[in-house]
C-alpha cells in the first residue's frame, strides 16, 4: 500500500504559491487598528466563503491561511459560532503537523454539529481522513451529513458539481480507510457526473487514479492500467504536472505489482 499513500500525499499538494495583490490588500485591512475585531472577522469569513476561494488550493503562505488561527480565537471570543467550521477547516487543512491537524479537524467537526454546517462537516471529515487520524467519527455520521447536503441540491450545473465533489470526498474517506467497495461506489458516481458535465479537472483526474489504485490492490492490473492512463491523459491535456507525476507513480505501482 506504500504507493497508495504517496498518491494521497500528492493529492494534498497545493498548486499556487506566493501572495496576490488582493491578499496584500486584505492583510492591510486585517492590520487596520481603526476597525473593530468584529468587522475584521466578518470580512475574513465573507472572503473565505466566496465561491471563488477554495481553501484546498489556496497557497499555504497566503495571508488567509496565516490569519486563520487568529480568526478562530476572535470568532470564539465574539460568539460567532457559525464562522467556526470554516475557520477550523482552513487551520486544520494547512497545519503542517498531521497530529495537530487531526485535533483541529476534530474541533471543527464539533463546531459544524453546533452550527448545522453539513458542507463544512464533509470537508472537515475529508481533511480528517486524509491525515489518517484515528477513527472517532462513525461512518453513519458521515453519510448523514452527505445526505443532508444531497437532499438540498438541485439539478443546476453548479449543484451537480457540488454533488460530484461530495461523492469524491466520500470516495477518498473510504479509500484511505481501505474500504474499497464503498470507495468504488462513490468514485464511479463522481466520475459519472464529471463526464456528464465535461469536467476535466483535479477531481476527475484523481478519481481515475483512485480507481487505478483500487484495481491494482485487488489484482485487476489491466483495469488499473486503464484508469491510470486515463488519468495521465487528462492531466497532460490540462497541463497539470502534479497530477501527471502522481499518474506515473500509480502506473509504476501497478507494473511492480504485475511484476512488469
Amino acid at each position: 500500500m506504500r504507493f497508495m499513500w504517496t498518491l494521497m500525499g500528492m493529492l494534498m499538494t497545493s498548486f499556487l504559491f506566493g501572495q496576490s495583490k488582493e491578499d496584500m490588500a486584505w492583510n492591510t485591512l486585517w492590520s487596520d487598528t481603526s476597525l473593530s475585531d468584529a468587522a475584521k472577522v466578518d470580512a475574513y469569513f465573507q472572503r473565505l466563503n466566496q465561491d471563488k476561494l477554495n481553501p484546498v488550493t489556496e497557497p499555504k503562505d497566503s495571508f488567509w491561511m496565516q490569519a486563520s488561527p487568529v480568526a478562530v480565537e476572535l470568532a470564539i471570543k465574539l460568539g460567532k459560532k457559525a464562522y467556526l467550521p470554516l475557520f477550523h477547516l482552513v487551520t486544520a487543512y494547512y497545519e503542517k503537523d498531521p497530529g495537530r491537524s487531526c485535533v483541529l479537524a476534530s474541533k471543527g467537526l464539533e463546531s459544524a454539529k453546533i452550527a448545522n454546517a453539513s458542507l463544512y462537516a464533509m470537508m472537515l471529515l475529508y481533511t480528517y481522513e486524509i491525515n489518517v487520524c484515528s477513527r472517532l467519527v462513525p461512518y453513519e455520521d458521515i453519510l448523514n451529513e452527505y445526505n443532508k447536503i444531497k437532499d438540498g441540491l438541485s439539478d443546476t450545473p453548479g449543484d451537480r458539481t457540488t454533488l460530484r465533489d461530495l461523492n469524491f470526498n466520500l470516495a477518498v474517506i473510504y479509500f484511505t480507510s481501505n474500504q474499497f467497495p464503498s470507495a468504488l461506489k462513490y468514485t464511479l458516481e463522481s466520475l459519472r457526473i464529471s463526464e456528464e458535465l465535461k469536467l476535466n479537472d483535479f477531481n476527475y483526474i484523481q478519481g481515475n487514479q483512485i480507481l487505478g489504485v483500487i484495481h491494482s490492490e485487488i489484482g485487476n492490473y489491466e483495469e488499473a492500467e486503464m484508469y491510470s492512463r486515463k488519468s495521465l491523459s487528462v492531466a497532460r491535456m490540462i497541463k497539470d504536472t502534479n497530477d501527471m507525476g502522481s499518474a506515473y507513480i500509480a502506473l509504476a505501482g501497478t507494473m511492480l505489482k504485475a511484476k512488469d
